[in-house]
């Protein structure tokens, strides 16, 4: 079975990433060769476990902020609110109050 990830490093020492399956190429943005091997390793990984990756990412979000799994868009609504002023503010206040924003108010 072919790899679908191949590691090089160009001429100015910084380490890219071929994907055989699209034929895109991207830099691991690093020069060091221990960043490169945990990157690199993490590629076929993430593509292995798409599940699992998304389970440590709202862990890792709800460490960072307890409160982003029980946010709903009434909350960002509100936040939004407080960022505007004068005319802007009331077109907003205005525009909140359709019923086309009560299906996910409460999400």
């Amino acid at each position: 079975m072919k790899h679908r990830f191949r590691l090089y490093r160009r001429k100015g020492g910084v380490y890219y990433i071929h994907d055989s399956h699209s034929g895109k190429q991207a830099s691991l943005g690093t020069r060091d060769r221990r960043e490169e091997t945990e990157l690199f390793s993490a590629r076929p990984q993430a593509h292995r476990q798409a599940h699992l990756n998304l389970q440590l990412a709202r862990t890792y979000l709800t460490a960072t902020d307890p409160m982003v799994a029980r946010r709903t868009w009434q909350d960002v609504i509100n936040t939004c609110m407080n960022l505007k002023d004068g005319k802007t503010r009331v077109r907003y206040e205005r525009a909140i109050q359709e019923k086309a924003f009560d299906s996910i108010r409460i999400r």
